[in-house]
């Protein structure tokens, strides 16, 4: 077994246990009530209008690969030293098995800091994009090694509904072109092979390449189609 299906292994059986507590359809109404009560702009968002780099800061008590890292994080004061660091926004790994985190990490940034916040998890179920919307987070991680392509394109809808940004993970050529055929706007490459956990760290351009391939392979499908309408 992978060191990601033992995760997920763990993760359904969590999250299995948190819908007992609270139902499907009783997390979607919450998670449809706090969009409606609240207006506030998704400052994720404001990363399609990046012309050059921005900076995502992370807090990561622990890992698979690393270890313990720094459990007694004062996520607060990280939080606040990057905003004054000038980053774009900060990653929260929120998973509790393997990496030591929590909801309530996530909820403490949100509460210190004005910037927009990314939730990292292992999502395998719309139940936790409801809770991901009520813990505050402006966009979410979605890793399409963890996902069959029916349930990414539904989990990427759902997010835009709920005014989360997705951010589609993709390790190689294969999930480049069923993260973009599922719908995916936002594309991140890891360098990390969550299978044992090795990293190519030329992964990440011989990667980009085939992403600019065929996001432009895709442009000019869409532009095709635009011509014919």
């Amino acid at each position: 077994m992978s060191v990601l299906e033992k995760i997920l292994e763990v993760k359904k059986k969590e999250v299995e246990k948190c819908k007992q507590l609270v139902p499907v359809e009783k997390m979607k109404k919450l998670a449809i009530e706090k969009c409606t009560s609240t207006s506030c702009e998704n400052k994720f968002r404001n990363i399609f209008k990046k012309e050059n780099f921005c900076i995502i800061g992370e807090i990561k008590r622990a890992s698979p690969s690393e270890g313990i890292i720094s459990e007694k994080v004062d996520v607060k004061g990280m939080a606040k030293l990057y905003e004054s660091l000038g980053f774009f926004a900060i990653s929260v790994l929120t998973e509790k098995n393997f990496f030591k985190g929590s909801e309530q990490d996530l909820m403490d940034v949100k509460s210190a800091t004005s910037l927009p916040i990314l939730r990292k998890d292992f999502i395998i179920d719309i139940w936790q994009l409801y809770q991901t919307k009520m813990i505050g987070a402006d966009a979410a991680l979605l890793i399409t090694k963890a996902l069959n392509e029916k349930q990414l394109g539904i989990f990427i809808k759902v997010l835009e509904i709920l005014d989360i940004v997705p951010l589609v993970e993709v390790e190689n050529e294969y999930e480049i072109e069923k993260a973009l055929n599922c719908g995916a706007k936002l594309i991140g490459i890891n360098n990390r092979n969550l299978n044992d956990l090795t990293i190519d760290l030329k992964k990440n351009r011989k990667t980009f390449k085939i992403y600019s391939k065929r996001c432009s392979s895709h442009k000019r499908k869409w532009d095709k189609i635009k011509r014919r309408l």
